[in-house]
């Protein structure tokens, strides 16, 4: 009777030895919602204001185009055989036209001719330039290396919010392996008591030895360390997140990640978004732009070298009195100025230095994209490779829960050795732990290639200001 009570009892106690632990009441973040709270922290807020400035920051570029007035008043005094006193002055007005090269001023100004009288004059002038600047053409290009350069820094801002987001990926992966590995250690642990209860009331039915119930109490010590240190990893994660969402004081006390897998199915689209990321990618275009800035930098230079022709022609309108009342004379002219530099020992050297930029930055930029496209190789065969060691952890996992229920059987029919109910339990939690590595690692494989191929950020079309969104909804 003794007997067949205890087998009751050892049959239940093997059941409940396969069991995990009841999962305790906890608020579920997923990804997105992460993302979304770490979003709106003040370490995205900066990026945003980044790229707001850009807008400010380009017209700071360019040559201003400002109309501007001037004012003149003069007083004196002259002294001869007598003290006399006299009154002059001027007002002009000038706007210069970067895109033509056209300056265009008018003005008047009187001043005291022989006596009391007062002399007037009204002047109109157009200035175009004819070789250096011709009709506004370097304007122009500088326009043009303003709009790149304002483009070249959005595309930087929008991959600093992508690396910034890959981190806050990265860190939500680690959270959630961190919490994988905890739950498995814990299950690990109430297993191996259960285990320790088993083989004690073996032990008072003389079917186990002492050293036996030394083995398993050693089992349990070990797991119990190893859930202590993997409850301080994660909580040092967790509270990483907290800061992250910045919810320190708000985020609920017992929350987890959720699992959501960011890898597609079938890797082999990653040949073909490697084949478009050369005509494609942010990346591409980042360096076509800086080639063109530097091409154009070089435009700049060449034209320095050019001497200055300026024509000009203009309209004078002068007479007596301050409305011209008396004596009026019309002229009208026309005219070429010519300046030719005798040196140009400066304007020389600043067009070599750019000549060899461009060299320097043409094969930087090709070295760059080698590298990039080099690395893209590289990530999609340990993705490949990574997809394939999960298909063989999730095999070694249920060869591994196969055994130990096999293991767990013969021990409790005495035809199994605790020693190897112990080593197929820890085969297990092994394989376990293994699996989560491989699952962790090669969505943060894909998460770089996603980094790296420009496709982890996108910009929606279609609204007033600059919005970056992450790709991954």
């Amino acid at each position: 009777m003794r007997r067949s009570l205890f087998l009751i009892v050892l049959l239940v106690s093997g059941v409940l030895f396969t069991l995990s632990a009841e999962e305790s009441k906890t608020v579920k973040i997923p990804l997105k919602t992460f993302i979304e709270k770490a979003c709106s922290n003040s370490h995205f807020q900066e990026i945003l204001i980044k790229e707001l400035s850009l807008v400010y920051k380009e017209s700071l570029k360019t040559t201003a185009e400002d109309l501007v007035l001037s004012l003149n008043a003069e007083y004196g005094l002259e002294y001869s055989d007598d003290l006399t006193h006299q009154f002059s002055g001027s007002v002009s007005l000038s706007k210069l036209f970067q895109q033509w090269g056209t300056k265009i001023s008018g003005g008047y100004s009187f001043t005291p001719s022989m006596g009391a009288s007062v002399s007037s004059k009204l002047n109109f002038k157009i200035e175009q330039d004819l070789v250096r600047n011709a009709f506004g053409r370097v304007t122009e290009v500088e326009r043009m290396i303003a709009g790149y350069e304002t483009e070249i820094a959005r595309i930087q801002i929008v991959e600093a919010y992508e690396e910034y987001l890959a981190s806050l990926i990265s860190l939500y992966l680690d959270w959630y392996s961190a919490y994988e590995n905890l739950q498995n250690a814990e299950k690990s642990l109430q297993n191996n008591n259960r285990l320790l209860t088993v083989t004690k009331n073996k032990l008072k039915y003389n079917i186990a030895l002492p050293v036996d119930q030394d083995k398993v109490e050693l089992q349990v010590v070990s797991k119990q360390e190893q859930v202590l240190n993997l409850t301080s990893a994660y909580n040092l994660l967790q509270f990483r997140v907290k800061a992250a969402m910045g919810c320190d004081d708000e985020c609920p006390d017992e929350w987890a990640p959720v699992w959501a897998p960011l890898i597609s199915d079938n890797p082999s689209g990653y040949t073909k978004d490697l084949e478009n990321f050369t005509k494609d990618s942010r990346t591409s275009a980042l360096i076509r732009l800086l080639n063109r800035n530097r091409q154009l930098s070089i435009d700049i230079a060449a034209d320095a070298l050019l001497p200055s022709v300026k024509l000009y022609g203009g309209y004078d309108l002068s007479g007596d009195g301050y409305f011209f009342n008396s004596d009026i004379t019309h002229a009208g002219y026309i005219g070429v100025t010519l300046g030719v530099p005798l040196v140009q020992t400066y304007s020389q050297t600043d067009y070599e230095i750019k000549k060899l930029d461009l060299k320097e930055t043409e094969l930087t930029n090709k070295n760059k994209l080698e590298s990039v496209k080099s690395d893209l190789f590289q990530l999609s065969e340990r993705i490949a490779n990574e997809n394939r060691m999960l298909e063989l952890a999730d095999r070694k996992i249920a060869l591994s829960e196969a055994i130990m229920k096999d293991e767990l059987k013969g021990y409790d029919q005495g035809r199994s050795s605790l020693n190897d109910l112990i080593s197929a339990y820890n085969t297990m939690d092994t394989n376990e732990l293994s699996k989560t590595t491989h699952l962790v690692l090669v969505n943060k494989l894909f998460v770089e290639w996603m980094r790296l191929t420009d496709t982890l950020v996108v910009k929606r079309e279609g609204e007033e200001k600059p919005a970056i969104q992450p790709a991954l909804e």
